[in-house]
């Protein structure tokens, strides 16, 4: 199903202090899975690999682990 829009509350953003902890980089690769994550069928789930997400997100695998280390990204490959 494609979803139109979702809201984005640019105060939401730079106040996420776990957010503010990565990288430019990460920050904007983020904003990437967002978008994959908004387009899911699962609504803002996807059970991929990351190596998946990071292909679909056009992302680095590094970036998404980063993600994931500051606890802005929720789940992931076991190990």
């Amino acid at each position: 199903m494609k979803r139109p829009a979702f809201q984005f509350y640019p105060a939401d953003w730079r106040k996420d202090a776990n957010l503010r902890r990565c990288s430019p980089a990460a920050r904007g690769v983020w904003m990437d899975v967002l978008c994959v994550l908004h387009d899911s069928e699962e609504y803002g789930i996807v059970r991929w690999p990351l190596k998946e997400l990071a292909s679909a997100a056009g992302a680095s695998i590094a970036h998404l682990r980063e993600l994931a280390e500051m606890r802005v990204l929720k789940g992931g490959d076991k190990g």
